[in-house]
Formats: C-alpha cells, sequence, structure tokens
C-alpha cells in the first residue's frame, strides 16, 4: 500500500522541524501516541458495545488528533467517521469503523516508526 495513502506527505518532517529537528524528541512523541493508543481503542470498544455515543465521540476524537499531529489521514478520516456517527446517534453493535479505526492506528504506527528509523 502506498505511504501517502497512510501518511500525509512531508507531515513527519513537519513536526521535526517544528521539533528543533529533534528526531528523539519525536520518537518520544511516536512512543506516547502507541502506549495511548490501546486504552483509547479499548475506550472506544467499549463505548460502541454499550452504545455510549459520547464515550464513543470522545475517544475518536483524541485518536483522531493524534493522528492529526503525525498526519497519519487515513486513521484521521476513520475516526472523524466514527466521531460523526457518534454524536449522531448512528452507532450500530458491532460497529465496522472500530475495526478499521484499529487497523489504521496500528498501520500509521508501522510507518511512523519506519519512516522515523529512515
Amino acid at each position: 500500500m502506498p505511504d501517502d495513502a497512510v501518511l500525509e506527505p512531508g507531515a513527519l518532517d513537519e513536526l521535526l522541524e517544528a521539533g528543533g529537528d529533534d528526531a528523539a524528541f519525536v520518537a518520544t512523541l511516536l512512543q506516547e501516541f502507541a502506549g495511548e493508543a490501546p486504552g483509547l481503542l479499548a475506550a472506544l470498544r467499549d463505548a460502541v458495545a454499550r452504545g455510549d455515543g459520547e464515550a464513543a465521540a470522545g475517544a475518536a476524537h483524541t485518536l483522531r488528533s493524534n493522528a492529526a499531529i503525525f498526519g497519519a489521514r487515513r486513521l484521521r478520516a476513520v475516526c472523524a467517521d466514527l466521531e460523526t456517527r457518534a454524536r449522531a446517534g448512528e452507532l450500530r453493535p458491532g460497529e465496522p469503523l472500530v475495526g478499521a479505526i484499529e487497523h489504521a492506528c496500528a498501520e500509521a504506527q508501522a510507518h511512523l516508526a519506519a519512516r522515523l528509523a529512515t
């Protein structure tokens, strides 16, 4: 899959520049994102299972915001979709967007780690 479908071209370079070209700082941000993601994904799954649109929207919003920081375009898009549906009261049991978010999150983390390593 083309990297540009997962990450915004140049987003990581912009983040590096904003961080004073400190790759260790950006790596720390990425580690924090990776460390927080499982809890946010669990909260999202739980909220959807309970039909709690407000909690689901909150978790999706936080994941979307984190994705935006790193330019993780696919993750940002699916989180925005779920957030919109949750706020509109349109969640379904077994919401397929949850699986799409989990996949996009893992994909984004792998691409970001690979890009940062180069």
